[in-house]
């Protein structure tokens, strides 16, 4: 059973490679608001999140402040600019010329948040309306079992404050499935009568072409029940609008090199060469070719034309890789019986023509859709729609209530999901390496286990979790290297005495441990917790 409390606005954000966006869901009906100041002028493409970097140790990091960083130091100190933040999460302490420590990536995603969050706040103000410090917000498919990643992109939001508040994430979901849930929305609700979608259900594969990743997923809306349902979802952490940047960018580079005996030497050189070639990829999408001018450093301009085609043709290996992934969601798709409606395109890269025109062939219709804003219009509604269950069988798949009168589980009315991996635990009788599954692959989310009675082997428990992709399992021992290890959670437990665990799989991805003792005692631990409460 639900129980409701008095709705508070929620932000979505989008914190994007290139640019976010920030938007709220205030009436369910009407599309979401975006929260910029109109003096800022960012509706149309979002608030750019590339980081700059202050000498002299880096304490303070500057991503918006009266304008984008990226467009104040770009050409008067470019080095201590970090471009793409989020595809830089997961690869260590970030080094800039001229700051004295390297940098943690986690700081400047923060700071990428901070502006968004005081953007939209200084909206509300001009509004007369109170400032908002809970959020959702969205995350590229290709991390989602990277649970450990997502958990500290949400402890860099909820590290950020604003006088004596601190920010609180609400919620998380993956991009495409924001994506899809605004397109589905708004074509069964807001689009113009004659174009508005009938069916009783219908289902789109979304092509997410962002600046830093790429990201696909299969969702379904229905007219009865659960309103969208993601079936599957893939994504490649490594292809984005960058890489196309970058194609550009070293296609320039030769074109210099072999007609110019040019090379750039500095960070403002290469810069002038990188904004060349994001220009270049603009006019490209519209034009058949692109002239540009760069200029030596003698002064003089020389011009640099690259056509479509030579474009296109260097692109393709690039591209086959985000064609290759739609080609294996589309064989899965057709194994569940899933029948794909409409593709629908989202992400700025989208709109490059050798996207589309490669999907037409595929003979379903293709939808582009506001590349800008779909992101964080979804993660909005999803907002919207977030409620607490108390944990029981008749909410989340589970046994008896898990500790009645307390909010165990978040759900979600606008989204259904289900586990896509199957989980477990070591058994922690010191006598066997059984893992006894808890919560199956396909079960929904927020997924809640039956009781499992176990024996202590010793006063301390170490209770190992794994996963497995391959569905349901047994107890055989061959089966052990399919599993993943998740995690190890300690327990304090009386030795050689029984006690109960509930496992949930949460909408988030986080998995809990929920442990009874025979005396009463309740202990819980998540993957969520820091590591000083794990070891507690």
């Amino acid at each position: 059973m639900s129980t409701r409390k008095e709705r508070k606005d929620i932000l979505g954000c989008d914190i994007g490679n290139g640019y976010g966006y920030v938007s709220v869901l205030q009436n369910p009906a009407a599309d979401p608001i975006p929260m910029f100041p109109p003096k800022y002028k960012l509706t149309s493409t979002g608030m750019p999140t590339a980081a700059y970097v202050k000498p002299p140790d880096g304490s303070e990091i500057e991503v918006f402040s009266e304008r984008p960083a990226v467009e104040k130091y770009r050409q008067r100190d470019p080095e201590r600019l970090v471009h793409a933040i989020k595809t830089r999460l997961n690869k260590g302490m970030i080094t800039v010329p001229g700051i004295e420590k390297p940098v943690s990536p986690d700081k400047l995603y923060a700071a990428a948040a901070e502006g968004l969050i005081r953007l939209a706040n200084e909206q509300r103000k001009n509004k007369g309306e109170e400032p908002i410090y809970d959020v959702v917000f969205a995350f590229p498919v290709s991390i989602a079992d990277d649970i450990s990643l997502l958990n500290r992109m949400q402890s860099s939001i909820e590290s950020v404050r604003f006088g004596d508040r601190r920010v609180r994430v609400a919620g998380r979901l993956p991009e495409p499935a924001a994506v899809a849930i605004d397109y589905l929305y708004y074509m069964q609700n807001i689009a113009p009568e004659s174009v508005r979608l009938r069916e009783e259900q219908f289902t789109v594969l979304v092509y997410d072409l962002g600046h830093g990743t790429f990201d696909a997923a299969v969702v379904t809306a229905r007219s009865r029940g659960e309103p969208y349902q993601v079936h599957l979802k893939e994504g490649l952490p490594d292809v984005g609008g960058k890489n196309f940047d970058g194609i550009l960018y070293d296609e320039i580079c030769r074109i210099l090199k072999t007609e110019n005996d040019y090379e750039p030497e500095n960070a403002d050189e290469e810069q002038r060469i990188r904004s060349t070639a994001i220009e270049m990829k603009h006019e490209l999408s519209e034009e058949k070719k692109s002239v540009q001018s760069i200029q030596m450093r003698s002064g003089d301009y020389v011009d640099v034309t690259i056509t479509r085609e030579r474009f296109e043709e260097l692109s393709m290996p690039l591209l086959n890789q985000t064609f290759e992934l739609v080609d294996q969601l589309m064989e899965q798709a057709e194994s569940k019986k899933i029948k794909i409606d409409a593709v629908v395109l989202s992400g700025g890269a989208s709109r490059m023509p050798m996207v589309l025109n490669r999907l037409e062939k595929r003979q379903i219709p293709v939808r582009r859709y506001r590349p800008s804003e779909a992101v964080s219009y979804g993660t909005s509604r999803y907002a919207y729609g977030l409620e607490a269950l108390t944990s029981g069988k008749s909410e989340a798949g589970g046994g008896d209530k898990v500790l009645a009168g307390r909010e165990d589980v978040k759900s979600n009315r606008i989204l259904e999901q289900f586990a896509e991996y199957s989980y477990g635990i070591l058994l922690p009788d010191g006598f066997s390496e059984r893992v006894r599954i808890m919560v199956e692959r396909g079960d929904k989310l927020p997924a809640v286990s039956g009781k499992l009675r176990c024996r202590a082997a010793s006063s301390r428990i170490s209770l190992r979790v794994y996963r497995c992709a391959s569905g349901r399992w047994g107890d055989r021992k061959e089966l052990c290297r399919q599993y993943k290890e998740v995690i190890r959670i300690p327990f304090n437990v009386p030795c050689g005495r029984e006690f109960e665990l509930v496992m949930i799989v949460q909408e988030d991805y986080n998995v809990r441990l929920i442990c009874r003792t025979e005396d009463g005692r309740v202990m819980e631990k998540s993957t969520s917790d820091s590591v000083e409460k794990l070891l507690s």
